[in-house]
């Protein structure tokens, strides 16, 4: 999606603060048209860089600059974490309240969490609680405070609240609570104030008081993370105004002045329905951006890259709703690479009912996909395999790599197939690897049609170069369009190949790749000065991982192609960490597909001995690069025999001393994998390095069969790849 390419006019210029219009009233502007999602983002953006690093005053004291929010996010650990409301409790009031509080029950809970190695608990306080008890509550706040300290848990203490039940009871008691019934989401949640309270400001003195005594209590307490304000404030539940209390708590915050960053978050985009002043006062007077949702992946990433522009921290207070797509399969790791706090709704069950949906009735059974929640009450999971990913994400414990592959193991997966043979692929409409997976140039109609050729010439294997690039800007787009692309390669009965690093590129590639429009050259991935970088691997990490466990059980992915060419070190790469890195992040996922790596010919310097020989001793199945003549070809092959492993020749074929018609024959004999280089051209006018002046001039192809609009290179070529793979036979 390119949000600059809707038309809208802000009718507005950013001027001196003391004239510029209010955020909210050019926010209004915009939704007097018929509001998408694409305009609202748009707005977004535009807006959010016109009033980044704007600070305001809810009182003298000021808004925490940017550079503060940043130094503050940066040094603690990511913000993991969950919402806690304790497994005795049915609303806030049982929680904190002197006669139900129950230290031993929470600390049991706890022990869950010590589990999946979570940092951040979030927690709704109860201000009737503090009206009936306010030296009982702040004792059994200091306790959780203790408790979640013997866990490693840091907390986010929310003081108000819309939500609950329209049919929630009113108004509040102390004591016993009403039972929740069988089937009701959220058990008998109680708004804090309530809406009576919220839209009335002259019973809003004890609220100050209460505000004020728990912050000035707890202000310098480093068990406290983030003071949440005000949850939700947009909510209207019971007909509630939260515009002048949450500029209120704001400035009783401000007053006290704690060490803590303040907050109160939004949801989704704006609509027609939006509290723009609400929405934008929050957005402004926040020193870290918090935000709740449970939408799918690719409306999450939408939602934060418009908030990213505010240039501030972002935590995700509210996320995990698993039949609405949003999963920690996928919404964990896109939250992890986009450095953006993730707290889970939910932990243990208990009589909230949080395992019923939103929607659901009085009575309705129990779904076997929960809503939220983690754990069963007797501590056993709800999903094993969500355990075993949360532990991995927050790095609980090193996950134990899986061994490399038996000899046994990689023939009888080579054989149970039939002779690999295909080609490398970047389809025409591409540059370079970036070109061919970003959101604004993906072409998955080029794709199919390329694919067709390839499918009409008798392969069954593509081999395709993925982008950490793309995957860092577009996370959620890249994993969709690679399953749109092995649905294509589905259709013409092709496996594929994917791969994750390259060292290639030519000598005058720009020293740093980006999104957008793409320069005419091939780019490293991830680039020399990060591969010689082991401080900037962490987000290559998650990129790798996330790919091959969204992956890792695909039947259309043939094996795992994790460096291609480390022994290049074009730009200076030198690939033997990061090569070893890689084949460990790998084996942390244990995918059902073999992994490799390429080498090309035998080390001809012995500074490449570690390289190739790491590579031979933990490949699954030994791949190689040649682009020599067949004799030489040969003697290659009688070498890499000794491994006694599955070959596959992941490229060959630069006319005119590799050819399919001296190489296939010679591959196909061995029953050695032949995936030649390139098939349609994005030009007949290209010319590559390895060529002589004269074959240029002579109008030799390097690589690639067909010219742009589907017609053969050489005609008598695609008969011989025709007879060779059994095409012609058909």
């Amino acid at each position: 999606m390119n949000f600059f390419k809707v038309p809208l006019n802000l009718n507005f210029q950013l001027e001196p603060a003391a004239r510029r219009p209010p955020f909210s009233a050019i926010m209004k502007s915009i939704m007097k048209s018929n509001i998408t999602k694409n305009i609202a983002l748009r707005a977004l953006a535009i807006i959010a860089l016109a009033f980044a690093g704007i600070g305001t005053a809810t009182a003298d004291i000021p808004r925490w600059s940017a550079a503060r929010a940043w130094g503050w996010y940066k040094a603690r650990p990511w913000p993991v974490g969950f919402n806690y409301v304790a497994g005795y409790a049915v609303n806030q009031i049982d929680m904190w309240q002197s006669s139900t509080f129950n230290p031993v029950y929470i600390d049991r809970e706890f022990a869950c969490s010590d589990q999946l190695g979570f940092n951040t608990v979030r927690i709704f306080l109860s201000d009737f609680v503090y009206k009936n008890e306010p030296e009982t509550f702040k004792k059994n706040l200091g306790a959780f405070l203790d408790i979640a300290q013997k866990h490693g848990l840091r907390v986010i203490v929310t003081f108000f609240t819309n939500g609950g039940k329209e049919t929630q009871p009113w108004p509040p008691n102390m004591g016993r609570q009403p039972e929740p019934v069988t089937g009701s989401h959220g058990g008998t949640w109680q708004q804090s104030p309530g809406a009576e309270i919220v839209n009335d400001p002259s019973r809003w003195a004890p609220l100050e008081t209460y505000v004020k005594d728990i912050i000035n209590t707890f202000k310098d307490d480093h068990r406290v993370l983030l003071w949440c304000l005000y949850n939700e404030p947009q909510n209207t539940r019971r007909g509630a105004d939260s515009t002048g209390l949450l500029r209120a708590v704001f400035r009783w915050a401000r007053e006290i002045n704690p060490s803590q960053p303040l907050s109160s978050p939004v949801w989704g985009l704006p609509s027609r329905d939006t509290r723009l002043d609400i929405v934008t006062f929050a957005l402004e007077n926040s020193d870290v951006i918090t935000f709740h949702d449970y939408k799918i992946p690719p409306d999450t990433y939408d939602f934060i890259k418009s908030l990213q522009r505010l240039n501030r921290p972002l935590i995700c207070q509210e996320y995990m709703a698993r039949p609405r797509g949003s999963t920690f399969r996928e919404t964990m790791p896109l939250l992890k690479v986009m450095n953006v706090g993730a707290i889970n709704w939910g932990l243990v069950n208990n009589q909230m009912n949080y395992q019923y949906p939103w929607d659901a009735k009085d009575g309705d059974p129990e779904p076997k996909v929960w809503f939220h929640d983690i754990f069963r009450k007797d501590g056993t999971p709800h999903d094993p395999e969500e355990i075993a990913l949360i532990r991995e994400m927050t790095g609980k414990t090193p996950v134990v790599p899986a061994e490399r592959w038996t000899e046994k193991r990689a023939w009888d997966w080579y054989n149970a197939r039939p002779w690999p043979v295909g080609c490398n692929l970047v389809p025409a409409y591409a540059v370079n690897s970036i070109d061919l997976w970003q959101r604004s140039t993906f072409n998955p109609a080029e794709i199919d049609r390329e694919l067709g050729l390839a499918e009409g010439l008798g392969f069954n294997t593509i081999r395709i170069f993925l982008n950490d690039v793309v995957y860092q800007n577009e996370p959620v787009t890249l994993k969709r369009n690679i399953r749109t692309f092995l649905d294509l390669c589905e259709k013409h009965r092709q496996t594929a190949i994917p791969t994750f690093f390259t060292n290639g590129g030519g000598d005058k590639q720009p020293p740093a790749a980006k999104m957008g429009r793409q320069p005419p050259h091939w780019f490293q991935s991830p680039g020399a000065k990060i591969v010689n970088d082991p401080a900037q691997w962490g987000r290559l990490e998650v990129y790798v991982k996330d790919i091959l466990r969204t992956f890792k059980n695909d039947r259309r992915v043939m094996m795992w192609c994790l460096y291609n060419e480390p022994q290049n070190t074009l730009l200076g790469a030198e690939s033997a960490g990061l090569l070893r890195a890689v084949f460990r992040w790998a084996r942390e996922i244990n995918p059902s597909q073999p992994l490799t790596a390429p080498i090309w010919g035998l080390p001809a310097r012995t500074n490449q001995l570690d390289i190739v020989g790491f590579v031979l001793e933990n490949s699954d199945v030994i791949t190689f690069h040649d682009y020599k003549i067949p004799k030489d070809t040969a003697d290659l092959i009688k070498t890499l025999r000794h491994y006694n492993r599955p070959m596959v020749c992941t490229e060959y074929m630069g006319r005119p001393r590799s050819t399919f018609q001296g190489a296939l024959p010679l591959f196909k004999k061995e029953r050695i994998g032949a995936m030649s280089w390139g098939l349609v051209a994005r030009s007949d006018k290209s010319a590559h390095p390895g060529q002589k002046p004269e074959e240029i001039a002579a109008g030799i192809w390097y690589h690639n069969i067909f010219h742009r609009d589907g017609t053969p290179y050489d005609p008598e070529e695609i008969t011989f790849i025709k007879k060779t793979t059994g095409k012609s036979g058909e």
